[in-house]
């Protein structure tokens, strides 16, 4: 019996040590399956990042350019709409200037009128808080003074 004894140890001894031996076959698998998956995840996320970062670079680049493109002519027309308005004033001014020199009574008469004009305005807009009957006046003189300035100026 004692021999049965010791091939029932034995056996159970091999037994336990196959488990064993298979429980360090499994472990050593599932570490190399973890680190498989780490080093595919790793190298996923790393090409979803160069990916992310090449696509937002690229959308950036274009975004600059747009807003560039469009600084550049909103300049150009801001500086073509005043180099035209520029132009207008300056040959609207040497017209007057010219006017001017050419007929200085009628420019000196001009102007009193239209100092005149401006002064009546002034004057019954403050007298109009006191009283509104002085509005139905300055109407029809700044009419009139405008209608005798253009005439002089066609």
């Amino acid at each position: 019996m004692e021999v049965e004894n010791n091939k029932s140890k034995t056996h159970k001894h091999s037994a336990a040590q196959n488990t064993m031996e298979q429980g360090a076959k499994m472990r050593e698998k599932a570490e190399e399956a973890v680190i498989d998956t780490y080093e595919k995840t790793a190298e996923a996320i790393g090409n979803a990042y160069d990916k992310t970062s090449e696509a937002i670079g690229s959308a950036y680049d274009k975004t600059s350019e747009a807003v560039g493109n469009a600084y550049d002519k909103t300049s150009e027309v801001v500086s073509d709409a005043y180099d035209k308005t520029s132009k207008a004033v300056g040959t609207t001014y040497g017209v007057v200037i010219n006017y001017g020199s050419e007929n200085p009574g009628k420019t000196i008469l001009i102007a009193l009128g239209v100092g005149a004009g401006v002064g009546f305005i002034i004057g019954v807009g403050a007298a109009g808080s006191r009283r509104r009957n002085g509005s139905r006046f300055a109407q029809p003189v700044v009419n009139a003074l405008s209608d005798i300035a253009m005439s002089f100026f066609r």
